[in-house]
């Protein structure tokens, strides 16, 4: 690519812009208007969720917001009898429940009790302010649409949270864990994949840099301060100078099988034939030579988060998490009850459960056997969840 080239393609990277464009029709409306919304996890805690986040400047405190909102209700009762329509302490009782949903009744509880004004977005509206009070000195924004609530933020925020965020997520990859070629590793996995438009130039250091669309000129990583990102550094060239080459030359002579046992031990996936693990260029980086045998350095999830022009959504993404990790646990685990949904023709109960090979022990009802089941095939699927 010539520069001529390069500079007509040349353009100031967008807030967002990264591997793919966002496809959610509500969300496009609203940075049409200016807003982003925050995507809070879909369940009943939304609201509260939501709350606490404008208020506390994080959703840890959702059963807090909980509890604020039943509470002021039944200080006030007066305000907000006429709108509940069944028993006044049945309902509250119902709301201190965490799987009951919040609803523009406690949105309102809570906004009269923080002391903030309201403006409520629904798909394809520019937001109505619902909630007014002269002496409120805040305004939060809500997204709410089939009784779940996200938050919504003006852009120059947003662009100035994924600005902090980036510098968090880089003190800690390159200052804490010391990885070498980091901005780089963000460029390629998000941007460049293919590698075909960054240019690489020598400076006046004699370093190599490269060039990326955006502008940015990235003086690649020395091997001096660096830390490799591989678990067994000594199997990269790049940081390992002083016994590479006899640890190569002992897997061409040997092979990967017998190399692996000896310079990697049992910490090598099992499997049948083993690849060569060796990183053998002492002029590239090892992010860089990971990157481009096509494999990432580190998860995407990362490299977003590092991303100045991305915010990444880390407490719906640990929500998302968390879901799985607990629904893979085992749905059986300390239940006493006989299991019922295991097998269409067989009823039986729990003896034993073997965490680190999800799964049980089960014992027949009627009958002596007793055998292990894989645990994992009777989950049901967590279905799509989408993701913010």
């Amino acid at each position: 690519m010539s520069n001529n080239e390069y500079n007509n393609r040349h353009n100031a990277r967008a807030f967002g812009a990264g591997s793919r464009q966002t496809p959610d029709i509500f969300d496009q409306f609203l940075q049409n208007l200016g807003f982003y919304r925050k995507h809070i996890a879909p369940d009943s805690c939304s609201l509260f969720r939501a709350v606490s986040e404008l208020e506390y400047d994080i959703q840890l405190y959702y059963a807090k917001t909980r509890k604020n909102a039943t509470e002021f209700i039944r200080n006030n009762k007066q305000l907000f009898v006429k709108d509940i329509y069944e028993n006044f302490e049945s309902y509250l009782n119902n709301m201190t429940k965490p799987r009951t949903c919040g609803t523009l009744l406690e949105l309102r509880a809570l906004a009269y009790y923080h002391g903030a004004n309201v403006i409520l977005f629904e798909p394809f509206t520019e937001g109505r302010l619902i909630i007014f009070e002269s002496c409120f000195v805040k305004t939060w924004r809500l997204f709410y649409v089939d009784d779940h609530f996200d938050t919504v933020f003006p852009m120059e925020y947003m662009e100035m949270a994924a600005d902090c965020q980036a510098i968090v997520y880089e003190i800690l990859y390159k200052n804490v864990f010391r990885l070498p070629d980091v901005e780089y590793a963000v460029e390629r996995m998000l941007h460049d994949p293919e590698d075909n438009m960054i240019i690489y130039e020598q400076n006046e250091s004699h370093h190599t840099v490269a060039k990326t669309v955006d502008g940015r000129q990235l003086e690649l990583s020395t091997s001096k301060d660096t830390r490799c990102v591989l678990m067994h550094s000594h199997l990269c060239h790049f940081h390992n100078h002083e016994n590479f080459d006899a640890i190569q030359q002992f897997f061409s002579i040997f092979g990967p099988e017998e190399g692996c046992r000896v310079y990697i031990g049992s910490h090598f996936r099992d499997g049948a034939r083993k690849p060569n693990p060796l990183l053998s260029d002492p002029k590239i980086s090892c992010v860089r030579q990971l990157l481009k045998m096509g494999i990432t350095p580190f998860p995407y999830k990362i490299a977003k988060s590092l991303d100045r022009h991305i915010y990444r959504n880390v407490e719906f993404d640990i929500w998302v998490e968390m879901r799985i990790e607990k629904r893979n646990e085992t749905v059986f685990e300390n239940d006493p009850q006989y299991v019922t949904n295991l097998r269409d023709d067989v009823a039986c109960h729990i003896e034993h459960i073997v965490p680190d090979k999800k799964s049980v022990l089960l014992s027949t009802i009627g009958k002596q056997e007793v055998r292990y089941i894989d645990a994992t095939k009777f989950l049901k699927p967590l279905g799509t969840i989408k993701r913010g």
